[in-house]
């Protein structure tokens, strides 16, 4: 038979016993209440776990890496609209120039 390892829990009301390691375990992943054999207060862990914790961790950076990947595109949106936009000025502009130089070299 194997061995139940123990650990050793206090209450507010000054009680001290002890609960087999596998019960505060369990306890501590469903966050379900247990009970004070002394003086009968409800006891539970309210604090998330370490899974939970690295699941609201990875969860946080997800959202994080999402809208980084979104405002990278809107940014690369951007900058080709006003490459697209340099472009069709330099264009009118060299259309210009050359009706310039076409309306100087007529009255030339």
């Amino acid at each position: 038979m194997a061995e139940v390892e123990f650990i050793q829990k206090s209450c507010p009301c000054g009680f001290i016993y002890m609960v087999p390691e596998s019960f505060d375990s369990q306890r501590q992943d469903d966050h379900q209440s247990f009970f004070c054999p002394a003086c009968g207060s409800k006891r539970y862990y309210a604090q998330d776990n370490e899974e939970e914790e690295l699941r609201e961790r990875l969860a946080h950076i997800e959202k994080s890496y999402r809208y980084v990947r979104a405002s990278r595109d809107r940014t690369k949106a951007r900058l080709e609209h006003e490459v697209r936009v340099r472009t069709g000025y330099q264009g009118q502009a060299a259309k210009l120039k050359r009706q310039m130089d076409a309306a100087e070299s007529a009255d030339g």
